[in-house]
């Protein structure tokens, strides 16, 4: 069936170019691209300005593309990227809550006590967990308790999974690696208790600044990230998910704390994981691919955050 095309945006052309259009659509359209003068201006401009599409053009179809070769091609897509597209994707859990019992709370800005704990409002939610500000009633300090999700109790292997990210850290004394005070069991349920660190995320800079950040800033960046995974490593551990939402920069100065070992995995000497984790826009080819990696593997998603940064 023929359907009447008139002239499309820019952002429709944008979609034709880089392959995403409807497909009962993109034959007549390109048509018409080809055939309209205004429209056939507008593409050109669109493919001499964008980098990406030049990129996608150059290389063809993946499929029809060699992984090394493919991979070349992440520079100049990764420049063209939002920043918000960029970000692995995270399970949505809604409203999750606390997933074990709690005592009531004892006055109006509590969300629960958990034994010592004093839990409060709830920082953020990833693939695995929740994580509440808190405060240590015994220690009289401070904290974020990270909890595993609810819905993942259940699951052959999550609870392990989930204690192994604070066997990791724990593992690990390093300035630049988030500290892990301890590590309990509640009803059950699972819980990490960490310093509450201020500052933002990465990731969150990034979005904030809409650009390129200062040369200085990233070399800096670069240095405290190096010196904690090079602690890491030597210890056997990869981290696997290095990613602009899993580094930390400290307030006041900046300093760098690496977030969340819950991929990090110990390697014995000589031997390298097959397992495929992490997030795919930072994540090493021989990740993707499923081979065995190493060291090297956290080295390319730096450099891959370094880029953007």
């Amino acid at each position: 069936m023929t359907h009447p095309i008139s002239c499309p945006t820019d952002e429709t052309l944008q979609e034709l170019l880089l392959g995403n259009s409807d497909p009962s659509l993109a034959d007549e359209l390109e048509e018409h691209v080809l055939s309209c003068v205004r429209c056939g201006a507008a593409a050109a401009a669109l493919h001499a300005e964008d980098s990406m599409v030049q990129a996608i053009r150059h290389v063809g179809r993946a499929g029809d593309t060699p992984l090394p070769r493919l991979a070349e091609t992440l520079v100049p897509v990764f420049q063209m990227l939002r920043p918000s597209t960029i970000a692995g994707a995270t399970v949505s859990w809604g409203e999750a809550s606390i997933p074990c019992e709690c005592a009531p709370p004892e006055h109006a800005n509590e969300t629960a006590r958990l034994g010592q704990y004093v839990l409060y409002d709830r920082l953020g939610a990833g693939g695995m967990g929740i994580v509440h500000r808190g405060f240590d009633t015994r220690l009289q300090r401070a904290i974020a308790v990270k909890f595993l999700h609810r819905e993942l109790l259940a699951a052959e292997g999550m609870t392990e999974r989930f204690l192994a990210e604070a066997r990791a850290a724990a593992a690990v004394e390093h300035d630049n690696i988030v500290v892990v005070h301890s590590v309990e069991i509640h009803d059950g349920v699972p819980c990490i208790i960490m310093p509450l660190l201020q500052g933002e995320t990465l990731e969150q800079r990034l979005l904030a600044a809409k650009g390129p950040l200062p040369t200085g800033e990233v070399s800096r960046i670069a240095r405290e990230c190096v010196a904690g995974l090079v602690a890491a490593h030597a210890r056997g551990l990869l981290h696997r998910d290095i990613k602009p939402a899993n580094v930390w920069l400290e307030a006041p100065t900046g300093r760098v704390k690496i977030l969340d070992f819950g991929l990090a995995i110990a390697s014995e000497a000589g031997s390298a994981t097959t397992a495929i984790a992490g997030t795919p826009g930072y994540m090493a080819p021989e990740q993707v691919r499923g081979q065995g990696i190493d060291a090297r593997a956290d080295l390319f998603s730096l450099g891959c955050i370094l880029y953007r940064a």
